[in-house]
């Protein structure tokens, strides 16, 4: 949503509704992409060792870094939302 809003003020609904299926076909592909991408370029090792890494970072700072991330995210939209509506000629 945080994606979708500003560039549907910016490009208006009818274009936005191939964007919008792109964005929505991204969600289901772009983990397996990622997957495999992690696979080929670095070793099993590596993701291992990550994976432990992050399970040893308690869960209230992981949940705190990721709601801190989203909330950003909106706030950014949402300005850049106001500004591009603000601007818009009717």
């Amino acid at each position: 949503g945080s994606f979708s809003l500003p560039l549907n003020f910016k490009f208006g609904s009818i274009k936005m509704r191939y964007v919008n299926m792109v964005l929505f076909m991204l969600m289901f592909f772009l983990p397996g992409f990622l997957v495999g991408y992690l696979r080929t370029h670095f070793s099993d090792q590596v993701i291992q060792t990550f994976i432990v890494e992050m399970a040893k970072i308690p869960d209230w700072l992981q949940v705190s870094a990721m709601a801190a991330l989203l909330l950003a995210m909106l706030l950014i939209s949402l300005a850049l939302s106001l500004r591009i509506y603000a601007n818009k000629e009717f």
